[in-house]
């Protein structure tokens, strides 16, 4: 296998992986979406809490990231997230710094996920800026937590179906309105680079099982 080039996600904040998913593994993320789709925020933000066919799929994009090249792990952070003609919202640039409550994790080990962390974003749906892609500031990762931004350097992420787009939780990063009928659905779960972490002093080592 042809490893991934991963200076994009370490320069720029953010990589698209085409082509990653089958076909019937993208409908079976599909069909596991229905049961999300008019479930609390707190069931939503904890996606592996209710699907473990969820876990074994993400488990299974870990071990082909790390055959070309990543030394990542999986975590429990994982949640479902869609816009629809109903749920049409926009969401502000941000970083993601606040991580769930479940995860226990300490002030020490908080800094670290943000440093060594990224998103693992899969596309169930086509999105172009009109349907509500991710947009993203370009390297503003790179400034830490709370920095300035410049929001005329934003892009947006077009992906296909089956895609999947990585990006660091302190890039900038948000969404506008659909401007067509569309459904946007999307699971996205933190991964870390555990080859930039002190697992011997990592408390919560055993989240990464």
């Amino acid at each position: 296998m042809k490893n991934i080039d991963q200076d994009s996600l370490k320069e720029n904040g953010f990589q698209i992986l085409e082509n990653l998913l089958s076909l019937s593994t993208i409908t079976s993320f599909q069909n596991i979406s229905n049961q999300f789709k008019e479930q609390p925020v707190s069931i939503r933000k904890n996606v592996f809490g209710s699907s473990e066919k969820i876990r074994h799929y993400f488990k299974a994009i870990e071990s082909t990231l790390n055959s070309r090249g990543f030394n990542c792990k999986m975590t429990p952070y994982c949640f479902y997230l869609e816009k629809t003609e109903k749920k049409n919202w926009p969401l502000q640039f941000h970083q993601d710094t606040n991580l769930p409550s479940y995860l226990n994790l300490n002030a020490k080990e908080i800094e670290a996920w943000l440093k060594n962390g990224f998103w693992v974003r899969v596309n169930l749906d086509r999105n172009d800026k009109n349907t509500g892609a991710i947009k993203v500031i370009p390297k503003s990762h790179l400034n830490g937590k709370n920095s300035t931004f410049d929001k005329k350097m934003s892009v947006f992420i077009d992906a296909n179906q089956g895609d999947i787009v990585l990006f660091k939780p302190l890039l900038y990063h948000g969404s506008d309105r659909m401007t067509k009928k569309w459904e946007r659905r999307v699971f996205q779960c933190f991964f870390l680079e555990v080859s930039n972490l002190n697992l011997e002093s990592f408390s919560s080592t055993e989240l990464l099982k």
